[in-house]
Formats: C-alpha cells, structure tokens, sequence
C-alpha cells in the first residue's frame, strides 16, 4: 500500500508547526467550550436496560415502588425503664422530619382512627363476606360457643372500661368482630407490630417504628448523600440517652456507593499513576515523550464536546468510564512515537510504515465498540458514541500532530529476540491451553442483581436484618399491578389475582386492597354468600333461638339481642371507593390504589421469592391486564437482556474483527495469526471467571468488549513487524502499551466498590494472556504458518 500522500503531509506541516499548534489551540478552545456545556446526569438510571417494553415498564415501576420511596427508623431501648424516653424520641425525631427531604412521617395509628375504620368496615361486612368467612363465623354459632361467648361479655360489661362496649356488644354479642380483625391484617404491611401510645412497637414493645416517605429518587446520588446527612444529625440531635436508632433506605446504599466510588477513584488515580511512572521509567526515558500524555487528553475534550451535541444529557457514569477508555488511546501515541525514534528510518517513512496498521486497530476498536450502540443499556449505547469519536479524534491526532512534537530518531531499534527463534514447543502447549478453555468458557454465568455490582456497606447490612428480625419483611415485597379500563375493571382483576395467588400460596403473605375493596361484582356475589348463609338450614331462626335460651339463663333482657339481627337483615348496596374518601378513610388504601401508566390501577404487595417470580411468569391463570414487578423478576430480565446482549457483542465483535483482517491481510493463515491475541485473551478470560465462580454483570461486559478491541490491535502490530513491514520497535510498543492497559486497569482492581472492581480484574484477565500470546507465541507460530518476510503475501 503505497502511503506517501501521509509522509507528504507530514512534511508540509513539518515546517509550519507554529501554524499547526495554533490551530490546534483553537480548536481544542472551541471543543472546551462545548465539553463544558454538556448537560451531566448524577444517576445511575442510564446503566440500567431499557431494550423492551417488558424491561421499561418493569424498571419504572420499581422506580414508583412505595417501598423505594420509603425510609425505615428503627429506635430502641435495652429495657422497660426507658420505654418513656423511647416514646418522647419517637416524636421529637418524627416532629424533625420536615420537607423537602420527607414529606409523610407516620409514627403509628390513632385510637380513633382505627376505630373508625373497624366501625366503617362493620356495616359493610355483608359486602365482604367471603368462603372463609362463612365457616368461620360457623364456628361462632355452635351453641357451646354462643354460651362461652355471652358469659365473657358480662365479664367484660362489669369492668368501668366495659360500659364503652356496651354498643358494640349489643350489635355483635357472638364477637364475629374477630373474623372481620384477622381480616385486616391483610392490609398490614408491618406483620408484626402492634400500637402502643398510637406508635408502631414491636411485639416485646422496646422497639418503636418511624415510616417516613421521600420524593428523592433513589438514584439521585446528591440527593441520597443530602438525606442520609440530614438523617444522621437529626438522630444525633433528637435521641435521648439511653435510645439508639437503626436505619433502612435504599438511599443509604446510594450515598454509600457514591462515598466509597470518590475513594476508589483516589486510590485508583495514584496507583494507575505509579504504573504510568514506571511504564515512562521502563520504555520511554525521555522528557519529550511526555507529549503522549496530550493524545488521551484530547480524546477525551473531543468525545465529550462530541456528546454533548448529540445527546440532550450525558450520564456522569458514562463520562467516567469514557475517560477511563479514553486513557487506552495512549497505545496509538507509543506506536507513534517508537516508529519515530527508529533512527534507521526518516520520519516521513516512519510515519507512513506505522499508518496502515495505526489506521487497522482504530478501525478494529471503532468496530468493536461500535457493537454497543446495539445494548440495551442506554449508558453504553452513549458510551459507544463516546468512544467512537474520541478513538477517532486519538487516531488523527497520533497520525497528524503528535509526530510534530516527538523529536525523531536517537535508538537503534533492535529485534526482538523470540523472532529469532524457529523452533519451540510452547505453540503446542499454547494451543491445548485454549482448546482446555473453550467448555469452561462456554460456561461462563450472568448476574443481573443491581446489588450484587454494588458496594453493600456491613452497617447498613446489619440494620437491615436487625428490622427483619423484629419487624418482618418490609421494605423487600414484590408487587402485582391489576390495571383496568376504570377502577371497577382494575378492582375485578385485583379480586381474580388474589383468588388465584391464594389457591397457589396459602400460607404466603399478601397485602391487597380485594381484603376490604373488592369490585362492585365481587360485593354483589358476596352480598348474595351473605343472604344465603344466613338463610340456610333456617340458621337465623336457630341462631335467635339458642341466643335466647341462653341470655335468659344468664340473666340478658329479652330484646337484647335484636340489634344484632337488625344488623344481620339489613338491606345493603355494594360500596364504592368514593365511600372510603368520603368517611376519610382513604389514606388506608393510598399505597394500593392510584393510576399507572394513565389507567386505573390496584397493586398488591406480595412476597418476593423464586417460587412467586416463577408461579407470575408461568402461570396461566393470572388475570389479563396484570403486571407482575419484583427485584427478582427485574434481574431474571436483566440476566436475560445481558445474557443475549453479551453475546450477540461477542459474535458481531468477532465477525467485525476477522472482516477487517480478512481485508486488510487476505490470507487465512495470516489472518489466524493476527487473531490469535484477542482469541487468547478472551477465552482465558471467561475460562478463569468460570473457574474462579464469578460471573458477568451489568458492568464488566464492557472488559470483554475492551479485550477484543485491544487484543485485536496487538496482533495487527506485531505480524506487521514479523513480516517486516514496520521498523524496530513495534513489540517494545506492543509490550509498553499491554503494561500501561495493565496498570490502568489493575488499578483498577485494587477498588473496593464491586462494579470496579469486575472491570479491572476481568480486563487483566484478558490482557496479560493476549499480551503473551503477541510477544511471545506470534513470532514461534509464524515460521510453523509460513508467515513472514519474504513469504506468500507479504512484502
């Protein structure tokens, strides 16, 4: 290929550099001026999919989610001697918890209002009356029971406290009121607290709950870091002696990765910068090879001055791993610069001797990051944008400026020794050790758990089982949205789901709104259970009979009985939800029912296990119009979404990557040769993943892409160099550019923060093999393949 159109342009600049620099100063103002401008995102909500409808919906309804949007205070005592100042605390830091930060604090449950709700619920419990029900209240009418039962309401009357259920006796003298309670605890998402001083406490009573909700997304991580501080002062403040809190909010888990990420990357910055030193100490030497250090520099300017014209908002995330990849165009800068300190070459032709493979791997690593545009993840779909067009700005920037700045020749470039070499049996040894890889490869898992890629704090760990322990599940339930036309259709498929998840899971907890809402049909059939069990086997009569018998043995007036039966003959109407607002008794149901989506909608909160995930995705009985939505169900879907996506990256990655080649050396030998890096690397990479039991998440898909991109590039340089196509200095290159990758990136190991941390360990994985494989098996496998200067199809 005959390039002097490249030495020609390096030398008509070559005499104008002041020219060519003050252009360039221009230009990177200009691009300064739009990278500053660039809109910047501080959530995480651009790294999570959003491929298909399924995903979109499912993720923005986790978004919506009550408990999400819900803080968790727990405060406790050692002993009874301090319940006083466990309830004054319960107060004082409820009174404190003002907007913006929380807007509904909710410390209990006043007497009056739960009394109301019974009462309201009490002449409506015909509309309620459900199978169970009838043979419960069965039980009360056997006639030992109606006698136990009257006896204990004269216990109850001759108390002072009694005289205040003397109306709720008359009315309900067999006590079915205890049917109706065990009713309510289907609308309990505290399974195990009771009221105390109209507070949440738990059953031994020295632990008292705080609800509070917040409009601070949990992905906002400024807002998560200001909530968490605002909490902590508070406590601080607020407590008295002798009463500690715990505290459960997926905020705090926020403003945690936020903190330890901040660490990380300081940590990460000295070590990658320890490792640059020493790569400039081992290979470069000289102070005028500082001026590679612009090229990512300046890749990264144009990227992100490229971005923000673009897209209308750029992720924080996506700029941050952006960077990070943009610190890898530093291997176009080091190919550059020991072309140029060949001294057996003029630099002319040593620029246009390093153009075609320089211009080969920026093809190659555009094309393979080209293949993110295809995620489902609309970060990487921004960072492959990002790195598209910051490798671009590197490419002509190492081709056409920063030779500008290299002070050409000083060494003589020898050869590498192994290319000396014609026979070993390391290729063979080298060769099995892939083939051993390939099963272990194909092995490889995902996991779609946002958490398990998240730093989980052990404080925040703790508290969140200690409130489990006490409390029960709470925050972790998943959710079945019933949604409908209007509020009845929404209200009858909520009915039908409960009825169905009921006959499945008996035992399972379910809070529902079908308990003490069910639809306008669903009362009717009730309203109907309700006449004729009452009218059975002249049950009314039998009733009324043994109540009489034995009140007038235990001295009840004749009529005292006849409110209960006036109750019972009552003519009723189902009820609508408007009801419950009229009596203000709506705030009940609020966490149930609302709109979705712009349609009506019921949710019910329901455990949130494998077993459940599985019966909503199977089962065919599950209503038409209902939307199943949990954090296991989310990550079968991410697991699936990244499953698919890994590895439809790795197939067009590896079609595009033999493509290029295949064009570029047009020999199939030649072309094996050239892939055996990236081949090495990235199945030593998923062989020791799978060994080591770890797996490919959200985050370290990007390595395997980056594995590729970079790996590829090794094998383009160093079989141009053993076909004698570029001047010395090719594999010092080569290995100084696999030590500055290795460096950056096992920095980035060093992190404590798991999503890092995957990335660095997984490209290191890949490198050093690949590494290896250039240096060392290329220039052994080359004679065995007939490769090399002189041979078939090279020069």
């Amino acid at each position: 290929m005959n390039l002097f159109w490249v030495g020609n342009i390096y030398g008509f600049w070559q005499s104008r550099r002041v020219v060519l620099f003050s252009l360039l100063a221009v230009f990177t103002l200009s691009l300064g001026a739009l990278a500053l401008r660039a809109p910047v995102r501080e959530d995480i909500s651009a790294m999570l999919p959003d491929g298909t409808a399924e995903l979109r919906d499912t993720f923005r309804a986790l978004g919506n989610a009550p408990f999400l949007r819900m803080v968790l205070v727990e405060l406790r005592v050692q002993d009874a001697a301090n319940l006083d100042a466990l309830h004054a605390s319960v107060e004082a830091v409820a009174q404190a918890m003002q907007p913006p930060l929380f807007d509904d604090v909710v410390t209990g449950v006043s007497d009056t209002d739960a009394v109301r709700l019974f009462e309201w619920l009490f002449e409506r419990w015909p509309q309620l009356f459900t199978e169970d029900d009838a043979a419960a209240i069965a039980a009360h009418l056997e006639e030992d029971a109606i006698r136990r039962q009257l006896e204990e309401n004269l216990r109850a009357l001759a108390h002072p406290e009694g005289i205040a259920m003397k109306d709720l006796i008359q009315k309900d003298p067999l006590a079915l009121r205890e049917v109706l309670l065990k009713k309510l605890q289907g609308l309990s998402v505290l399974p195990r607290a009771r009221l105390e001083h109209e507070h949440f406490v738990s059953e031994d009573g020295l632990h008292a709950l705080i609800v509070a909700e917040t409009s601070v997304a949990i992905t906002d991580t400024a807002g998560c870091a200001a909530l968490v501080a605002e909490l902590e002062m508070l406590l601080k403040t607020h407590l008295l002696p002798g009463v500690s809190a715990r505290v459960v909010a997926g905020h705090r888990y926020t403003a945690a990765n936020t903190a330890i990420i901040k660490r990380d990357l300081l940590r990460v910055f000295t070590a990658s910068t320890a490792g640059l030193v020493l790569a400039f100490l081992l290979f470069l030497r000289r102070r005028s090879a500082l001026v590679i250090l612009l090229l990512p520099f300046f890749a990264v300017l144009f990227a992100l001055a490229f971005a923000s014209v673009v897209f209308d908002s750029i992720s924080g995330i996506t700029i941050g791993f952006g960077a990070v990849l943009m610190g890898l165009t530093i291997d176009f800068g080091l190919h550059a610069y020991f072309a140029l300190q060949d001294k057996t070459a003029p630099p002319q032709k040593a620029i246009e001797s390093v153009t075609p493979p320089l211009a080969m791997c920026a093809a190659t690593s555009i094309a393979v990051f080209s293949m993110l545009f295809f995620s489902c993840l609309p970060g990487q779909r921004q960072l492959a944008a990002y790195a598209v067009a910051g490798l671009g700005a590197a490419f002509f920037f190492a081709l056409l400026v920063l030779p500008h700045m290299i002070t050409p020749g000083g060494h003589e470039m020898k050869e590498w020794p192994i290319l000396r070499r014609r026979r070993s049996k390391l290729p063979v040894f080298w060769g099995l050790l892939l083939l051993s890889c390939v099963p272990l490869a194909l092995k490889v898992g995902f996991d779609g758990s946002l958490r398990n890629v998240g730093y989980i704090p052990p404080e925040a760990l703790a508290d969140e089982m200690a409130i489990r322990d006490t409390w029960g599940e709470v925050r972790d339930r998943a959710m079945a949205i019933s949604e409908g036309g209007d509020m009845e259709q929404a209200l009858q498929r909520n009915d039908r789901l409960a009825a169905v998840v009921r006959a499945a899971f008996p035992d399972t907890v379910m809070v529902s709104a079908a308990t003490i809402l069910p639809s306008e049909m669903t009362q009717r059939e009730n309203l109907a259970r309700w006449r004729a069990f009452w009218g059975a086997n002249d049950r009314m009569a039998r009733t009324a009979g043994m109540l009489a018998a034995q009140g007038e043995l235990l001295g009840y007036a004749p009529d005292a009985f006849e409110p209960f039966f006036s109750w019972v003959r009552l003519a009723r109407e189902p009820f609508a939800p408007k009801s419950l607002r009229d009596a203000r008794l709506m705030h009940w149901l609020e966490p149930l029912i609302g709109e979705q989506n712009g349609a009506a909608a019921v949710v019910t909160f329901l455990e949130d296990t494998p077993e459940m995930a599985s019966f909503f995705e199977e089962a065919a009985t599950i209503p038409e119009g209902v939307r199943y939505v949990s954090d296991i169900h989310f990550n079968r879907l991410i697991n699936d979404a990244i499953s698919r996506d890994f590895a439809f990256f790795l197939l067009l990655a590896a079609v595009s990557v033999l493509a290029l080649l295949a064009v570029l050396f047009r020999d199939w030998r030649r072309v094996a040769l050239g892939l055996l890096p990236a081949a090495s690397g990235a199945l030593m990479m998923l062989a020791t993943l799978t060994l080591l039991g770890m797996k490919f998440n959200l985050f370290n898909m990007l390595a395997t892409v980056l594995v590729i991109g970079l790996t590829a590039d090794y094998g383009i340089f160093m079989l141009y160099r053993i076909e004698g196509r570029l001047h010395g200095g090719a594999e010092r290159a080569v290995l100084a550019s696999g030590f500055t990758t290795a460096a950056g990136f096992g920095a980035l190991a060093l992190a404590r923060h798991p999503a890092l941390f995957s990335i660095g360990f997984t490209v290191l994985l890949g490198i050093l093999p690949a590494i290896f494989a250039a240096l060392v098996i290329m220039p052994l496998c080359a004679p065995v393949m007939a490769v090399g200067p002189g041979r078939e199809g090279a020069p």
